[in-house]
């Protein structure tokens, strides 16, 4: 991944997300090397005054596989959930293919436009708005897949 692709990563989050009615700030990036079985990643985390912070973990791949896991986190009781895990378990997400870049269509920029757009829509769910705004919190169970 290029520091090109990096930047425009950050900048597209902080443009989806630092306005209403999310109003998160301060973007951190971090990398993530490769270390024993997980692969590389870029963490993305945006936090807001709600005591709500966001983490986009962005999973390059060269095959064309590349995906995002997001986790939402309480900040106040260190609790979080994953994304993907809540709208499975909300019954809203029918495949789990729009956490895949690969399901979008066009070159890389294309493809995280698309992804953020789709992401921005899913937060704007009653539910999850509340849950971001710290109106109430839910424990939401991992899908380990498998892997405990």
């Amino acid at each position: 991944m290029t520091s090109n692709e990096i930047d425009f990563l950050k900048e597209r989050i902080e443009y989806y997300f630092f306005s209403k009615p999310f109003n998160f700030n301060n973007c951190i990036t971090q990398y993530r090397p490769k270390k024993g079985f997980l692969e590389e990643s870029f963490l993305f985390k945006i936090h807001n005054k709600k005591m709500r912070s966001i983490e986009f973990i962005y999973h390059p791949r060269d095959n064309g596989r590349s995906y995002f896991l997001i986790n939402i986190e309480n900040t106040k009781t260190n609790k979080s959930f994953n994304m993907e895990d809540w709208l499975r378990t909300k019954k809203i997400l029918k495949k789990e293919d729009y956490f895949k870049l690969e399901k979008y269509q066009g070159c890389f920029e294309e493809k995280i436009n698309s992804f953020l757009l789709f992401i921005e829509n899913e937060f704007k769910n009653n539910q999850l708005i509340k849950i971001i705004n710290g109106e109430f919190w839910e424990d939401i169970p991992f899908d380990w897949a498998g892997m405990r």
